[in-house]
């Protein structure tokens, strides 16, 4: 038995609900870290393939210029 203070002795069902609700507090936290997570790595994924864009359009850009110019 569990007992809470000196006199609250909580019922074996009573237990497994707090048992289970502690577990799920974990499971929850646990996935609400992982998300985040993810998400950063998607953000920094992201940020990524803009900078490779960025530098391919300038790329593209001077090739235009060039051919114009010559």
């Amino acid at each position: 038995m569990f007992t809470l203070g000196h006199n609250v002795i909580l019922p074996d069902h009573v237990q497994a609900f707090i048992g289970l609700l502690i577990l799920v507090l974990f499971l929850v936290f646990g996935a609400i870290v992982f998300l985040g997570f993810m998400i950063l790595r998607l953000i920094e994924l992201i940020q990524t393939l803009n900078e490779t864009f960025i530098v391919g359009d300038s790329v593209k850009l001077r090739r235009v210029e060039r051919k114009k110019e010559s």
